[in-house]
């Protein structure tokens, strides 16, 4: 349905957000079409790492009340849990949190995706420009940063493997008509 590609403000991440009419459809391109486009990448961008396809769906979004627009920046949340379950109640509790911050400023929207098996969850997170993340996850000054509650969501969560955060901006989409 369509294709995002967003670049880090440094330049040396690329994030491909793609969305899929069905798995059936994503998985003919990947057997099919996707070789072929990853060796004209290759041959542009010799030594490319690839972390791998993870397949997630939207679970939930949160827009805060009277939220800015448009959104300049995205933060992507990647966070890895120990086993199935934990990725969903996190989402549900971070979404409830945000919700008893009060509006945070910058913050325009997240979107919540989790794994096929529910190990992982990605906050796509939309802000006015890369300044306002900054501010907002900043320990000491930041809404984000000094809430308590979500920065033990963030920091001390049991089960979590993994966590980290990569800011983007939009490079070049593509969709269908």
């Amino acid at each position: 349905m369509s294709l995002s590609c967003f670049v880090s403000p440094e330049g040396s991440t690329v994030l491909n957000y793609a969305q899929w009419t069905s798995d059936e459809a994503h998985r003919e391109f990947q057997r099919t079409d996707r070789p072929v486009l990853a060796r004209g990448v290759d041959e542009v961008v010799p030594g490319i790492e690839r972390p791998g396809v993870t397949r997630y769906r939207l679970y939930r979004s949160f827009r805060p009340a009277g939220a800015p627009g448009p959104a300049g920046c995205i933060a992507v949340v990647t966070i890895q849990f120990d086993r199935p379950g934990r990725a969903r109640r996190w989402v549900d509790e971070v979404i409830s949190e945000l919700g008893a911050v009060g509006p945070v400023p910058g913050l325009v929207a997240n979107h919540f995706h989790l794994s096929a098996d529910d190990t992982r969850a990605l906050n796509y997170a939309e802000w006015t420009d890369p300044g306002s993340h900054r501010e907002a996850i900043d320990a000491d000054r930041g809404t984000l940063g000094r809430h308590e509650p979500i920065g033990r969501l963030f920091r001390t969560r049991p089960g979590v493997k993994h966590l980290g955060f990569e800011r983007y901006q939009l490079y070049r989409s593509l969709s269908r008509p």
